[in-house]
Parts: structure tokens; sequence; C-alpha cells
């Protein structure tokens, strides 16, 4: 049975999510910056990525723009100041130079410091793929 006061974190963290898929269209680089903790680490294409290496693959157009990005949230586990968020998301666009098609499966994980949100890890894995 939920509490009101885990009702009030998934509350929360679904709009850290919504913020975070805003974001990737619009890339705010200070509200994506604010987002993520100072050691945020980002698993997606067979590669680790550091939260200065995602930055910067966001001030370049040549690395990542994305015309279309939807994600859904499967589930949320709390666990006092750690959430972890586990769903799915489709994107389109350009990643490192070539166009994607993809849909994936993701997992974040969210600390509570200072009473605020942020994504600690952010771990993507391309289910599909299309030209």
């Amino acid at each position: 049975m939920e509490t009101s006061g885990a009702g009030l974190i998934e509350q929360e963290i679904r709009e850290m999510e919504r913020k975070w898929d805003e974001s990737q269209l619009h890339p705010e680089k200070d509200l994506l910056g604010h987002m993520m903790t100072d050691e945020f680490v980002s698993v997606l294409l067979n590669n680790v990525y550091t939260k200065a290496e995602v930055m910067e693959s966001y001030r370049s157009t040549t690395d990542v723009s994305l015309e279309y990005y939807c994600s859904e949230i499967d589930r949320i586990i709390i666990h006092g100041d750690v959430a972890i968020v586990v769903g799915r998301s489709n994107w389109k666009g350009k990643l490192k130079r070539s166009r994607v098609n993809n849909h994936a499966l993701y997992s974040r994980a969210y600390v509570r410091k200072e009473g605020q949100w942020q994504v600690a890890v952010s771990h993507i894995t391309v289910t599909e793929a299309y030209p």
C-alpha cells in the first residue's frame, strides 16, 4: 500500500522524468546539468560517459540532435533517498553523426541530496534500431 509520502516522491520523480524528456528535445544546458549529480554516469551504446562528456555532446549539435523523443515509465521503486525509474523510450534524430530511430529500455537512478532529486546513473539499452 502506497503512503502519501511515497506518492509525493513518485510525483516528484515523474516531474523530473518529464523535465528529462523535455531536455532531450530542447537541451537547456543549465537545466540538464542541474538535474545530474557531479558523479553522474550514463551507459549508452556500449560506452560509459561522465557528466562532462554528456554535457559536451549536448553543446555540439553534431553529436546530439533529436527531433523526436518519448518515454514511458513502467515503474518507480523508492528506497528512502534513492528512486529507480524503469521504462521504455523512443527517439529519432542524430546521435554521434549517425541518423537514429531507436526503441530502448532504460533505467535511471535518482538520489535526493539536500532535499533535491538528481540523476546519478542513466542506463539505456537499445532494443530495436531502424535506419
